[in-house]
């Protein structure tokens, strides 16, 4: 009793991955992980805002925006941890894959980023540009390799 679901794949719902029949409470986790994914990196960017702002900030500026940055990461992980738990087994393989090509390519970004300095420079790039070039935190790639890698395995496994 196998059916055909070919026909019947909805193609707006790509972020869930593969399955073509997810559930509505599928869809509310995706929806809340990605709710509080935009809120935890909104509050990390006014914080460093506020830091960056106020010159040399005092222990206690940093240290709250520090602790507020930390606290709101804790929905975002809870969010991130229900979705993947009562996500089917293809989704957790492709977000599993996914997060192993972006922690690669963080790792790579971070060890190798000394070479890259050297080479700007003897390239000839003023010292001024080559700061201003490799200030690039490691997690820059991380989330563009795994946005990459997550859509690449979502349109592999969905053929």
């Amino acid at each position: 009793m196998s059916q055909d679901l070919s026909q019947t794949t909805d193609r707006s719902w790509m972020s869930w991955s593969c399955s073509a029949h997810a559930t509505e409470a599928d869809r509310r986790n995706a929806r809340r992980m990605n709710v509080w994914t935009a809120v935890w990196v909104g509050i990390y960017l006014v914080a460093l805002k506020v830091l960056e702002s106020r010159g040399d900030p005092s222990l206690l500026v940093s240290a709250a925006a520090l602790l507020v940055a930390g606290l709101a990461a804790i929905p975002f992980i809870r969010s991130s941890s229900r979705f993947l738990r009562e996500a089917d087994e293809l989704t957790r393989l492709i977000h599993l894959q996914a997060a192993a090509v972006a922690f690669g390519v963080g790792a790579l970004a971070s060890l190798y980023e000394r070479f890259f300095v050297r080479i700007l420079e003897l390239l000839g790039v003023s010292a001024e540009h080559v700061s201003d070039l490799v200030e690039v935190n490691p997690l820059l790639p991380m989330i563009v390799a795994f946005a990459i890698a997550l859509r690449t395995l979502v349109r592999r496994f969905s053929r």
